[in-house]
């Protein structure tokens, strides 16, 4: 037969091959590629093929059965079509690390073992010692035979004997993720009436609108339970900070998923790939996260493809956040999704207290004004937990050199390096590149060196010292660099062993802290100068999302220390999160920007800046030329926000259209001439569809 295999190069369409044994559409072969071999997966097959002796054949079919199937082949071809990836990228984004390296799908799953009926007649009798412990420990529930073996220091052979004497069986299964029981809490009304409204088929998008502390989880958990009584799954996606598996584990989990046997996938964006042969239900938490966005290669949202899902398998959908995006609102405002509100925190009833604090000639003290500091000395007083959010790690963003005006900047981009004196390095937070900490100025060689502005260490070291018997802990990607570091500090949090909790945007997420009494973000102007356009949308979620940390189980306090109070984002802490959507909506609307126009980014970049915006100048122009993109709005080319990051210059050409599918209609020729003259120039090129940054 001849199939097409979708392989995992950067190359668009499938590559055509002779196979000379069964294989279904779905199923991973190894193919000739090249110079060597790759791991394919297979998109389309034609039986009886005429060799013309022009293919080659496949090396081996590794899959007896689809590992993708049908549906989830038609969402990849979709995803493939609408954000001009290789298809075969896009296939690959589907699979765990170990299938896209050939690792078998065979499932080695583990053995439990439980007590038979003449067990508990042998336990009831005069059993004693290790017999009676082991069935006395299998009386109330199975055991996985590794736990069981390990506390009674016993090996296989010996429960196998139990076995032969009818008093043990075993069997291997699948068994999911073990968590406490906790006690369901009652719904408020508010909470009953959104799940009623909540539909259980036919495709249905619905935005679950709720302030922080509202109860949206509690919803979702209530609508998982409807959904999978009949033994059907849902999907569960959630930001970044996630549980991360080894590998193996991941693979695990993901063949489980197919097989039916877990009925709910909790992951992050890419478990929307996840293989749900009985979906009945998916559920976007934090919905207007931007981690939902791939920022590089195969730039997809999550979200977005979430939602093309349901529609394709017309099953609801429900994206829950208490900021959501103007992109969703724009769906509700049209009518096109339903909208569901929580207005008030399902634990308490009285808001937090907000302070909204003018730093324009305060008296401050390592970043914190006097007023922020008694503040949290009241706290500590009460035993309550204080938050400081600050989204700029490391000491101090600049060092500079008072004699001769020289700053440290980094060699490889248009930006400063950042001081880390824990480890007396500087360090492009953009590249990545390190330096030692200088003593001496490199230029003048006086030592009138100094760190300006504040970090989340140098934070640190002024809590330490203004409350010197507080527990303190930083959390940041320099303190913690995997989700299992960051679940336990979390852990710390929760458990009450820490009094003032300090970092960056990974506190902002939905967490919950019920001791936490006060939040203050220390500097909420750096988000104001912002030259992309949906940054005030940023901030004001940021703005929300922090507050919304505080006062969870008692009245909590906000404090925002800004030197432009009367900036107009600041009045979304003390309105409804919907009326600052409203507003900058409506801005949006004057300036012909997302979402009420469809967007694309063409992006290149090259050593030399000329070349990058030539490119993309060549691309603007043959394709008007040729008459693509007539209604179009060009904006552009121009250099990216930052012109230049890792050596390489950057520069970006925005292409506007009054609705996606006008974009989508003509989107294939746009990128043929973008490669085409990225070939020609020799310039790396990439499209983002429906980009959320302005690079």
């Amino acid at each position: 037969m001849r199939v097409s295999v979708a392989v995992p190069r950067p190359l668009a369409g499938s590559f055509d091959y002779l196979c000379h044994e069964p294989v279904a559409v779905g199923a991973r072969v190894r193919v000739p590629f090249g110079r060597g071999q790759v791991i394919g997966v297979v998109v389309a097959v034609a039986p009886d093929a005429l060799d013309d002796g022009s293919l080659k054949t496949v090396a081996r079919v590794l899959d007896d059965a689809p590992l993708l199937d049908a549906p989830l082949l038609q969402l990849l071809h979709f995803a493939a079509r609408y954000y001009q990836h290789p298809l075969g990228e896009v296939v690959q984004a589907a699979l765990p690390k170990l299938l896209r390296e050939g690792r078998a799908a065979t499932r080695d799953l583990p053995r439990y073992w439980r007590i038979t009926a003449a067990g508990r007649a042998a336990l009831a009798g005069r059993l004693g010692g290790k017999q009676a412990a082991v069935l006395s420990a299998l009386h109330e529930n199975e055991q996985l035979e590794a736990a069981l073996r390990a506390a009674h220091h016993c090996g296989a052979g010996w429960l196998r004997d139990l076995e032969k004497r009818g008093w043990l069986e075993a069997r291997a299964h699948w068994h999911g993720l073990d968590a406490p029981a906790a006690a369901a809490p009652t719904l408020n009304a508010e909470q009953t009436a959104a799940l009623a409204a909540l539909p259980d088929r036919g495709f249905t998008a619905t935005l679950l609108d709720g302030v922080t502390g509202s109860g949206k989880t509690e919803i979702y958990i209530r609508w998982i339970e409807h959904l999978t009584a009949d033994g059907g799954q849902v999907l569960l996606l959630v930001p970044e900070i996630g549980l991360v598996r080894t590998l193996a584990a991941r693979l695990e989990q993901w063949l489980a998923v197919r097989a039916g046997d877990a009925q709910v996938l909790v992951g992050t964006r890419s478990a929307v790939f996840a293989p749900c042969p009985a979906l009945r239900g998916i559920i976007i938490d934090e919905e207007h996260d931007a981690a939902y966005k791939q920022q590089d290669g195969f730039r997809y949202h999550a979200r977005d493809l979430a939602l093309k899902r349901a529609q394709q398998a017309g099953i609801p959908i429900l994206l829950g956040s208490a900021t959501p995006s103007l992109e969703s609102y724009h769906q509700v405002w049209r009518g096109h999704w339903q909208h569901l509100r929580l207005t008030a925190r399902a634990a308490t009833t009285t808001p937090p207290a907000i302070h909204l604090e003018n730093m324009d000639g305060a008296a401050a003290s390592g970043g914190m004004s006097h007023e922020l500091i008694r503040a949290m000395r009241r706290t500590l007083a009460d035993g309550g937990q204080t938050l400081l959010f600050l989204n700029r790690r490391g000491y101090a963003p600049l060092l500079r050199c008072d004699a001769c005006d020289w700053h440290a900047a980094c060699d490889a981009c248009d930006a400063m390096l950042t001081v880390h004196t824990a480890s007396h390095r500087l360090q492009c937070h953009h590249c990545g590149r390190e330096q030692p900490l200088p003593t001496r100025c490199p230029a003048c060689h006086s030592d009138s060196l100094h760190m300006l502005g504040l970090g989340t260490q140098r934070l640190e070291q002024s809590v330490a010292r203004q409350f010197p018997q507080a527990r303190l802990l930083r959390i940041d990607s320099d303190s913690y660099t995997t989700s299992r570091q960051f679940e336990a500090a979390l852990a710390q949090v929760q458990a009450g062993e820490v009094d003032i909790i300090l970092g960056t945007q990974w506190l902002s997420k939905g967490h919950h802290f019920p001791r936490l009494h006060l939040a203050a973000v220390v500097d909420a102007d750096q988000a104001l100068y912002s030259l992309d356009y949906r940054g005030e949308e940023r901030l004001a979620q940021l703005l929300v999302q922090v507050g919304g940390r505080a006062g969870r189980e008692s009245q909590g306090q906000i404090w925002i220390q800004t030197r432009q109070p009367q900036h107009p984002v600041f009045t979304v802490l003390n309105s409804p999160y919907e009326d600052t959507a409203r507003r900058l909506y409506e801005q949006r609307a004057r300036a012909q920007l997302p979402p009420h126009r469809a967007q694309v980014a063409l992006l290149a970049r090259h050593t030399d800046a000329e070349r990058a915006l030539q490119t993309l100048a060549f691309t603007r122009d043959g394709a008007q030329q040729a008459g693509i993109g007539q209604n179009w709005q060009w904006l552009g080319p121009a250099p990216a926000l930052m012109p230049r990051k890792d050596g390489q210059h950057r520069a970006h050409l925005l292409v506007q259209a009054d609705s996606r599918a006008a974009l989508q209609k003509e989107l294939p020729q746009l990128t043929a001439w973008l490669q085409a003259q990225g070939k020609a120039f020799r310039v790396r090129v990439a499209v983002d569809v429906d980009p959320l940054w302005l690079e």
